[in-house]
């Protein structure tokens, strides 16, 4: 066997065997190389032609990054897994906004988002929105009723109120009056709707309800007697806003058009108490044109049944199929449950992770991962990657114990977020080594143990996953931090 020689000892053979006209060429053509790698133009080319068209949220923070340059960007993007989570455990972050000059701001119902922030006044009954660009700007959006959630798609402002009326808005300065609302109602008369739970990704906004009928039933003198209770529907209704969303990128169009666009929306009757519910759109190539189609996936289920429930949709939300996968968690208590547009499906219980793909129906091909680290946690957020999962937590104040003299916590301590970062990608690496194996021989299946971070102490809703790292508004410096998964960027 002959020996191994390293790259270092190989070139040092090289040039000592070389004229003086290979070595002086050498030379010249390294520095070219390293001139050309250490110029911030060759990086911005780099990030533009390989980076920029599927990166929304590092395109709105690259112009207002401290030490911002494309080549901290491009090296973000290409940087291994474990770069990626290294300085969580540090907890790194910097001031990316000032929103010291603000006077009324509320943390009942908060959005936070890479480049503005919005929240409701319950005093005004008015949303308040700013950008982190223009921190002095602040723009308010009369609700005139009180508001349980609010987000924002690119230029829409999402809000949904008390009697589950969906008030959308522009951010655009152009379109200051146009304002429209879309109603859930009751299918039936006198029903009411209770909201279960809600979901708003690409572009679609995903709604589970309760409808209530009461049912009167007569007694034995044949009267009326006293309603039934909990008589009722199970429905989820969702809306598309993808075609209002688009329209709203156009600036130079009359505000009078987008009060012309339909907004398309459908109902789905379930048999279930749809308690957990995500959506999300994915593209498949047609087999017979070849073209790409849009497929809208509704994904819906109990936290106890074993079954997860998906509703597929074309663009034109008619219907194309329906599909239930097992799932088999240790503790049968479902936490966490959404779909993905890659087509992978994530389980998560409160001592497992279960990854499966839209086409793995069978229960054996699914992925477990041992991870019990969600005791008396709730699941707030979550970025899936191929290699890694990013997990957000919280446990609410009331639900601290008392310590050992018998005396409640100082608020300080009181409530705590954490973020759990779980490599995935060593479990993959095995998954597909056993499906090639011809021997017998049962492996026992491995325990991943995540990396957990005790984030802060402050209310839930001033953190929140971005693309490229978390988003934070700290009430008592009143700025807004940024912590990126990557040190490539501090």
């Amino acid at each position: 066997m002959s020996q191994v020689i390293s790259t270092p000892e190989t070139l040092n053979e090289l040039f000592l065997n070389s004229d003086k006209t290979i070595i002086n060429n050498s030379l010249t053509v390294c520095k070219q190389w390293n001139d050309i790698l250490n110029k911030e133009y060759f990086w911005k080319q780099y990030y533009n032609q390989h980076f920029r068209n599927n990166n929304k949220s590092l395109n709105k923070l690259a112009s207002r990054l401290p030490n911002h340059n494309f080549k901290n960007l491009c090296h973000f993007k290409m940087a291994n897994k474990r770069e990626r989570v290294s300085n969580l455990k540090d907890k790194q972050n910097f001031p990316y906004c000032d929103l010291s000059g603000l006077t009324n701001f509320r943390d009942d119902v908060v959005c936070i988002k890479e480049d503005c922030m919005i929240w409701f006044d319950k005093d005004k009954l008015t949303l308040n929105f700013v950008e982190f660009a223009q921190p002095e700007d602040v723009r308010e959006f009369h609700v005139g009723s009180n508001i349980l959630m609010v987000d924002i798609i690119d230029n829409l402002i999402i809000c949904l109120n008390s009697e589950y009326i969906i008030i959308l808005f522009s951010r655009s300065k152009l379109h200051k009056k146009w304002h429209v609302r879309l109603v859930n109602e009751p299918g039936h008369e006198n029903g009411q709707l209770f909201i279960i739970n809600s979901c708003i990704l690409d572009n679609m906004f995903t709604i589970s309800f309760f409808e209530l009928l009461p049912q009167a039933q007569e007694n034995e003198e044949g009267e009326e007697g006293e309603a039934q209770e909990n008589q009722g529907e199970f429905k989820i209704y969702v809306w598309d806003l993808s075609v209002l969303v688009e329209a709203l990128k156009y600036e130079n169009v009359d505000e009078k058009y987008y009060y012309e666009i339909n907004v398309n929306h459908l109902i789905i009757p379930v048999n279930f108490n749809p308690y957990i519910v995500h959506n999300c759109i994915i593209e498949e190539k047609n087999k017979e044109t070849g073209e790409l189609e849009k497929n809208y996936l509704i994904m819906s289920c109990t936290s106890n049944d074993g079954i997860i429930t998906i509703f597929s949709f074309d663009d034109n939300l008619r219907s194309k199929a329906v599909t239930n996968y097992k799932y088999d968690l240790e503790d049968d208590i479902l936490l966490w449950a959404s779909v993905h547009k890659d087509g992978t499906i994530l389980a998560i219980g409160k001592k497992e992770i279960e990854i499966f793909s839209l086409n793995q129906t069978e229960i054996e091909q699914h992925r477990k991962i041992s991870a019990d680290v969600f005791n008396s946690f709730n699941l707030y957020d979550i970025v899936l990657t191929p290699d890694l999962i990013y997990i957000m937590m919280f446990i609410q104040a009331q639900e601290e114990e008392d310590n050992d003299n018998g005396e409640e916590d100082d608020d300080e301590n009181r409530g705590e977020i954490r973020v759990a970062v779980v490599d995935i990608s060593d479990d993959q690496k095995q998954k597909e080594g056993e499906s090639t194996m011809t021997t017998t021989t049962t492996t026992k299946e491995p325990r991943l143990e995540p990396l957990c971070i005790k984030w802060c102490n402050k209310e839930l809703c001033f953190n929140k996953f971005i693309e490229t790292g978390i988003i934070q508004y700290d009430p008592k410096t009143k700025n807004i931090l940024f912590t990126p998964f990557s040190k490539c960027l501090c």
